[in-house]
This record gives structure tokens, C-alpha cells and sequence, in this order.
């Protein structure tokens, strides 16, 4: 989110009128720290409630490195794949257009959009549509080593739209 989340204030300014970004580089890196800041904090309520990697009712699941979503109604038939990591639940990406999610899942997710309204607004007011991402990813191919006494060197891939420092955030404390 930049230094000091950075990047959110000036979303935030964009997004109020305060400020107009002409740079397409600084303004789509503002939009992309808005929807990402969105997305944590519904992953953030779905690990507080311990049912971010695993399907709930209301769940919308998406196959690995895929960007379109399951169809819901056919939840019950991905169970199988999902428990073999094939597919996993989702978390909103803002946008225009209706939650696709149901009971519970929406309930949290609009909670996510009410306590973020501006954010949600200045997104849809730029034509971004709602779309999905997996709410947990997998890192394949992991390799370790330590180069020096100071020097941990990890190697990884992950799918696209999958971050790095959130692999290296949740293995290691970093000062």
C-alpha cells in the first residue's frame, strides 16, 4: 500500500475529488491499493472467523490459477476437488455489479463494503467490475537456503494475482 500506506491516502484523494492523477501508471496503482485494501479486509474477517481455506454456505469457489468463478449451484459437486486444493473460496475484488456470494459469505462481504464505502464507491464510479480472487494460494516448487549467515534465499511460483510478500509475510517475522 506504499510507504506508510501511502497509496490508500491518495486513492482516498483521487477518489474524493481532492486531487486528479493524470500519470496512468500512479493511477491504476492507486485503484489496484483500493481493491486490494478492500480484499484483506474480508480475508482479514475470514481468518479471524477461521473459514478463509475452507468452503462455507454461501461460498463462491474458483479452480486454481483460474479467474472465473464456479457457478454456486454447483458448489456441492467442486467439495471432492477442493478438498485436493483444486479450488478455493473467493473473496470480492470491488467493483460495479451484484455479490455473487450468498447468505453468510455476502452478509460479511457487504459488512467489508459498508465499513470501506468510500473505497467501494470510487471504484465502481471508475467502470471497474466486480470480479473474484481465490482467498488462499499455494506456493509450488518451494525451495530454501541460506546463502550466509544473513541471507535466506526461498524460491517459489505462485498463480498469477498471487503476492510473494504475503508468502514471506506468513513464514517469517521481518524487521
Amino acid at each position: 500500500f506504499g510507504f506508510g500506506g501511502n497509496n490508500l491516502l491518495m486513492a482516498k484523494r483521487m477518489f474524493d475529488g481532492e486531487i486528479k492523477v493524470k500519470d496512468r501508471t500512479k493511477k491504476g496503482l492507486y485503484i489496484s491499493s483500493a481493491r486490494s485494501y478492500i480484499f484483506n479486509q474480508l480475508l482479514s474477517k475470514r481468518v479471524f472467523f477461521n473459514n478463509w481455506d475452507h468452503l462455507v454456505e454461501g461460498d463462491v469457489p474458483i479452480f486454481n490459477g483460474k479467474s472465473r468463478p464456479i457457478d454456486p449451484d454447483a458448489l456441492n459437486t467442486e467439495r471432492e476437488r477442493f478438498d485436493l486444493t483444486l479450488c478455493h473460496p473467493t473473496g470480492p475484488l470491488w467493483g460495479s455489479g451484484d455479490l455473487i456470494s450468498s447468505g453468510d459469505v455476502a452478509e460479511m462481504e457487504q459488512t467489508v463494503a459498508d465499513e470501506t464505502a468510500d473505497f467501494c464507491k470510487g471504484l465502481q464510479e471508475r467502470g471497474l467490475k466486480q470480479e473474484r480472487r481465490a482467498l488462499r494460494l499455494f506456493a509450488e516448487g518451494f525451495e530454501w537456503k541460506f546463502i550466509n549467515e544473513a541471507t535466506l534465499q526461498l524460491q517459489f511460483s505462485l498463480v498469477s494475482g498471487g503476492y510473494a510478500t504475503s508468502v514471506i509475510r506468513e513464514l517469517a517475522k521481518l524487521r
